[in-house]
C-alpha cells in the first residue's frame, strides 16, 4: 500500500442498518435531461427528484455502470477512449417502488486523471468538478468508483480525501468485478476499504456485465436519499439470483 494510503483520515461512512439493504429496482423510466459546461448553468435541484452524482477515474467504467444500473444499454454513451465525459450530464429516472413511483435525478460527472486533452481543458474539468462537489446545493449523495481490479493510487486516495470536506455523503463502489476471481473479490475489497479508511462490507462489489452489486447500490442509493423505506427492500440478505 502506498504512503498516502497510510496516512489518509480514517472517514467514517459506513451507513446505518436501514441504509444497508438490497433493493431488486425496477427502471420504470430514464432518459437524458441536459450536457451543461459549468455548474452555474444547471437548474437548481428538484426536490421530487433527488440528485445522485457518479464520480471516478477517467477508465474506471462509470458509464457501463449507470448503464447496468439503469438497465439501459445506450443511455449513458460509453466509448473506449478514456476520458470523453467532459460535461455534466444528467439523467430523469423513475423507479417502481412497493408503494410508488420515486424520481431521481443522477449525474455522470467528468472523470479525474483525465486522459490526453490540453492544459486548458484540464484545468477547466478540474474547475468545474470542485465547483460543483463543493457548490451544489441540494445534492444528495456522490458515488465515488474505483477499480476493483487495483488498489487505489495516490491519486485516488487524494481526490477521496479533498472529497471528505465537499460531500457529505458518500458510497463506495469497487467496479469491474467480473475480471476480479470470485475467491479474491473480498481481498481486493479490504485493500480498497483499508486505503479510503472505511469499512470493507461498505464497498459495494459491482459488475456491469453480471450487474452484480445492482440491488446492493440501488439500496445504498435509496437510503442516502431517505427512500428506502417506500422500496421492496430485505436488510438481511441480497435477492436471489
Amino acid at each position: 500500500m502506498n504512503d498516502a494510503a497510510d496516512t489518509a483520515p480514517k472517514a467514517d461512512v459506513r451507513p446505518p442498518r436501514a441504509k444497508r439493504a438490497f433493493v431488486d429496482a425496477a427502471v420504470a423510466d430514464a432518459v437524458f435531461l441536459r450536457s451543461s459546461p459549468s455548474l452555474e448553468l444547471l437548474p437548481p435541484v428538484d426536490v421530487e427528484a433527488p440528485e445522485v452524482a457518479f464520480l471516478g477515474k477517467s477508465n474506471v467504467g462509470k458509464s457501463s455502470l449507470l448503464n447496468a444500473l439503469l438497465m439501459r444499454k445506450n443511455l449513458v454513451k460509453t466509448s473506449k477512449t478514456p476520458g470523453q465525459t467532459r460535461l455534466l450530464n444528467q439523467f430523469r429516472v423513475e423507479l417502481q417502488l412497493r408503494r410508488r413511483r420515486q424520481a431521481l435525478t443522477l449525474v455522470d460527472l467528468p472523470g479525474y486523471g483525465f486522459a490526453k486533452m490540453s492544459k486548458v481543458e484540464h484545468a477547466r474539468l478540474g474547475v468545474m468538478l470542485e465547483a460543483y462537489l463543493g457548490q451544489r446545493q441540494g445534492l444528495s449523495l456522490l458515488v465515488h468508483l474505483f477499480d476493483l481490479r487495483h488498489a487505489p493510487t495516490t491519486q485516488d486516495v487524494t481526490v477521496w480525501d479533498e472529497l471528505s470536506s465537499l460531500a457529505s455523503e458518500r458510497v463506495v463502489v469497487g467496479t469491474k468485478s467480473d475480471r476480479v476471481p470470485a475467491s479474491k473479490k473480498q481481498m481486493h475489497a479490504k485493500v480498497l476499504a483499508k486505503a479510503l479508511g472505511i469499512a470493507t462490507d461498505d464497498v459495494v462489489i459491482f459488475s456491469s456485465e453480471s450487474r452484480e452489486g445492482r440491488s446492493r447500490l440501488w439500496g445504498r442509493i435509496l437510503g442516502a436519499v431517505g427512500k428506502l423505506e417506500d422500496a421492496d427492500a430485505d436488510a438481511d440478505a441480497p435477492p436471489s439470483p
